[in-house]
């Protein structure tokens, strides 16, 4: 009924978010964004549309985006679950990171050259 309510465009990415289309979640969470910087905002909700980009970004393993979009959210909203959601978002980065270092082959060869 109210065009300017950010709920509506958060419970639509929601709804997204659960069916795994992370695309159109993000779309939605951009109106909501985009709504809120329009004119007056509640600070909550965009914290929480933000927070919901970032989680769909997460998901689509988008790592970076999701942290900086995070961060951007805990300005906006200071919420423990998006803390969490950031800890986890930066510890799930830095181990891809790690693993994405070790090359196996390489491994191999400096095994077998100490043999």
């Amino acid at each position: 009924m109210n065009p300017d309510e950010l709920t509506f465009y958060t419970n639509l990415a929601a709804v997204h978010f659960e069916e795994k289309n992370y695309v159109q979640c993000i779309e939605e969470c951009d109106k909501a964004i985009t709504k809120a910087k329009e004119g007056h905002y509640d600070f909550v909700k965009l914290g929480k549309a933000m927070a919901r980009k970032a989680n769909a970004l997460f998901q689509k393993g988008d790592m970076a985006e999701a942290i900086e979009t995070y961060k951007k959210a805990l300005v906006e909203h200071n919420d423990v679950h998006i803390k969490d959601a950031l800890k986890r978002c930066e510890k799930l980065k830095g181990e891809r990171e790690r693993q994405a270092y070790l090359d196996p082959e390489l491994a191999n060869q400096h095994k077998d050259a100490g043999n």
